[in-house]
């Protein structure tokens, strides 16, 4: 109870901080949350918004990588206002991240119930999620389920093809959320978890994974698709960070997962990235249990070559893609997916998971009797909770995000007023005029140039097609009005034009539409067609399945 109510209030004081703000990150995802709740409230559940008018004159948004529409934060928003509908969801997540490695710990590694409290207890408490959901880092949310998904996968109980099921529907709900980013990492930490469980997770445990990871990528495929083909086409500019000294990455790792206070006292400008980036603290408590663990069965351990050599291989991954030695940057920026990530530290949020179950295991280990790991447990939660509690978060306090704005957007459509349809294009930072975020102009019915998309580059160095320029929306100069047709960004072939063009005069009632927020019309290519029925097959089949075996189990 001391851990969860430190948690929850360790996440409240900073939605909103003492100064009513937020993560700086939020000022793309908070309008981009109002963006959503705009659709919704305009076209119900009836339709998805594959793009919305609101920034940088039309940009594609469920099929944009980091979309967050299909997000439980963003159904929460529908009904309460957005800050609270974050922290709602953060605490959610949290709290269900530490059942699942509860569970996780019972179930496949056999722990005590005090061992695995206090896995999940140091789970709850990693850093890597809750001082990024503090910054604004929205899309990382999801890995918190990582637990239930190594559950699902290693768990050993039930039908192969429901604990598939289950486990590609939780990876298909990180990816829809946002969370491309995250997968990778999350991905390699299951795959150190099945490791460590050896024979404990079953034969079957091949066969569910294989089967959610099959499951996974048919779910996803309706927006995996169009995600990529935006991706191709604007080529967003990466500037990847590695660094040549393997001595200091590793200092760098040991400082980021056991003593992560110590980033306070250190000069930002050597730590060259934001804070946030090397937040992964699951604290001293697992580096002492695993190293006194590791010490005394050190001469039982039998050393079998192969194993050695995968725990090697897996162990250094997390490393390797960060250390700009041997040829590793060309490899990594040779890689899907890998090229687009500017930082790979986020790899090792693949060890925090392992981490906190290793220290489960050893607290059982190490004592026998029951009434001992209880007193051991309650020991090592109060000194995580107290080393938790001993971070300054001074800097996490000044953020500068000011949400009152999108709060008052979403307090107009809530008691009843119109969504502001866009229309115009502008900077709503000229003239001296005070907004905390650029994105924040939709809730006057503006879409903002330039704007805060990160598929662009940070600067908009990948903006294709001709500036736009400030003015009316609908306004027509050489037959095309001041308003993107976002469907050039992801289908230009079955649309008949160029990534950055506008709508046509002649298309000025689709246009229209677009700018109110409704549908418009525009062409799928066969691959988008097909795209959507491997998708909405995939998620009747699990839910066909899931329902089989609980209406099987109950003898209904």
């Amino acid at each position: 109870m001391g851990a969860g109510g430190f948690f929850v209030w360790d996440l409240a004081r900073f939605f909103p901080t003492a100064l009513g703000t937020l993560g700086d990150d939020y000022s793309l995802f908070l309008p981009w949350l109002l963006a959503g709740v705009y659709w919704h409230a305009v076209n119900g559940w009836g339709a998805l918004p594959g793009f919305v008018p609101s920034f940088c004159g039309g940009v594609p948004f469920l099929f944009d990588p980091q979309s967050v529409y299909l997000s439980v934060p963003q159904v929460l928003a529908f009904w309460v206002p957005p800050v609270r509908a974050l922290l709602w969801a953060w605490i959610g997540f949290g709290f269900s991240g530490a059942a699942g490695m509860v569970a996780l710990l019972r179930v496949v590694f056999g722990v005590s119930g005090a061992g695995s409290v206090l896995g999940g207890v140091l789970f709850l408490l990693n850093g890597f999620y809750s001082d990024r959901v503090v910054f604004g880092h929205f899309t990382y949310h999801g890995f918190m389920m990582l637990p239930w998904v190594a559950l699902a996968v290693l768990g050993g109980r039930g039908r192969i093809g429901v604990r598939g099921a289950v486990a590609g529907l939780l990876l298909a709900y990180v990816f829809y959320s946002g969370g491309i980013n995250v997968l990778l990492p999350m991905l390699l930490g299951i795959a150190l978890l099945a490791l460590a469980a050896g024979g404990r997770a079953g034969r079957s445990a091949w066969g569910a994974s294989a089967l959610g990871l099959g499951v996974f990528v048919a779910l996803s495929a309706y927006k995996l698709l169009p995600a990529l083909a935006f991706a191709a086409q604007v080529v967003r500019p990466v500037a990847l960070r590695m660094s040549p000294d393997l001595v200091s990455l590793l200092g760098g790792l040991g400082v980021s997962l056991f003593l992560p206070q110590a980033l306070a006292w250190i000069d930002p400008a050597r730590l060259v990235l934001d804070r946030v980036e090397f937040e992964y603290g699951v604290g001293l408590v697992p580096l002492v249990l695993v190293a006194a663990g590791a010490w005394r069965w050190r001469r039982a351990w039998r050393w079998r070559p192969g194993v050695v050599a995968v725990w090697a291989v897996l162990l250094a991954v997390p490393v390797l893609v960060n250390w700009d030695a041997l040829g590793l940057r060309w490899a990594v920026l040779h890689v899907p997916v890998l090229r687009s990530m500017s930082v790979m530290l986020r790899f090792w949020s693949a060890y925090v998971p392992l981490l906190c179950a290793l220290a489960a295991v050893c607290l059982d280990r190490l004592v026998r009797s029951p009434g001992g790991r209880r007193w051991l447990a309650a020991g090592c939660v109060a000194v995580a909770v107290g080393q938790a509690a001993a971070t300054d978060t001074g800097w996490y306090a000044e953020q500068r995000y000011d949400p009152v704005g999108v709060e008052a957007g979403w307090e107009r459509v809530r008691d009843g007023g119109a969504v502001p349809a866009v229309t115009r294009v502008g900077d709503p930072w000229r003239g001296g005029r005070v907004m905390s975020s650029r994105n924040d102009a939709l809730t006057e019915g503006v879409s903002a140039f330039p704007c805060y998309a990160p598929m662009f580059g940070y600067h908009m160095q990948s903006f294709p097609g001709e500036p736009l320029v400030e003015g009316p929306v609908l306004a027509a100069r050489d037959g095309r009005l001041n308003l993107r047709n976002p469907a050039c960004y992801v289908f230009p072939g079955a649309n008949g034009c160029s990534p950055g063009d506008a709508f046509t005069v002649e298309q000025a009632g689709e246009a229209a539409a677009f700018a109110g927020y409704r549908p418009f019309a525009y062409a799928w290519p066969w691959w988008q067609w097909g795209a959507a029925g491997v998708s909405l097959g995939a998620l009747a089949g699990c839910v066909g399945m899931i329902a089989f075996a609980i209406v099987r189990r109950r003898g209904l």
